[in-house]
């Protein structure tokens, strides 16, 4: 109970209520008046003065209430036009649905529900493209691609299925050429190993070791990126050189031997 005396709570405002409320008011204002002295023109003037602050208590009540009627009729605006953008980016069918017969609460709660759920699947989708735009790069950057297909430079608004499809293309290609150069590099290794056997010779250098690591099975060290493979192919040589020329030495060696024992003989 408030200090007035009055029963009104806002569980039991109503239009008759006020009313009350501003007829007692004014019976008691009028009893104190009495007690005071307080004539017409000062009473009227008073009452003015009630008025215009009880007048400025209402009209504010209803400017907030129009204000939240226009921001929730403005929300529910946004989202509809936001689930028909997400859609089509998407590629999806539009969902965006409004029902003007419900009241504005339960309209807002129907479209954001449907929004809502739009956006999920909008962010789940773009989830999906940045892990496969970040594995592509990663793959181009250890094959040492440095001609990008402009359609993969940047993840774009693009956001359809068919999109997901290219991107999973793309990735799958750039995986098999990983695999394929990590053979090839293997291969190469192993055979820069077997020469360095035929040599008795052992790796010194750390890009040898590494070398020797990865012909062995042990470690893959080696990168894939088209330089390595030049150093690889270039060690190959030198050894494969180095092999050939002792061998015509010890061809000759033993030509000589042969020619000594025939004279002797």
């Amino acid at each position: 109970m408030s200090s007035s005396g009055s029963d009104v709570s806002a569980e039991s405002a109503s239009p008759f209520t006020l009313v009350a409320l501003a007829e007692e008011t004014t019976r008691k204002l009028n009893t104190v008046w009495d007690d005071i002295g307080l004539h017409g023109t000062e009473r009227q003037a008073a009452l003015a003065t009630l008025y215009d602050a009880v007048t400025a208590v209402f009209e504010d009540a209803v400017t907030g209430a129009e204000d939240e009627k226009k921001r929730m009729e403005t929300q529910i605006t946004q989202q509809l036009a936001e689930t028909s953008e997400v859609c089509s980016a998407m590629g999806d069918a539009d969902v965006a649905r409004d029902d003007p017969a419900l009241p504005l609460v339960r309209r807002l709660a129907f479209v954001q529900q449907i929004h809502d759920g739009a956006i999920k699947r909008r962010d789940e989708r773009m989830a999906a493209l940045q892990e496969q735009h970040e594995a592509l790069h990663a793959l181009w950057a250890e094959l040492g691609t440095t001609e990008l297909p402009e359609r993969f430079a940047s993840l774009g608004n693009d956001l359809t299925l068919a999109r997901v499809a290219d991107y999973m293309d793309e990735v799958s290609k750039a995986k098999q050429e990983h695999a394929e150069r990590t053979q090839s590099v293997r291969t190469l290794a192993e055979s820069v190993a077997a020469v360095w056997r035929e040599l008795d010779e052992e790796p010194s250098s750390e890009f040898e070791q590494r070398i020797a690591r990865c012909a062995a099975g042990t470690a893959n060290e080696l990168s894939v990126r088209p330089e390595v493979f030049g150093m690889l192919e270039s060690k190959l040589r030198d050894l494969s050189s180095e092999r050939d020329k002792r061998q015509e030495q010890r061809d000759a060696l033993e030509q000589r031997l042969s020619e000594t024992r025939a004279g002797l003989e």
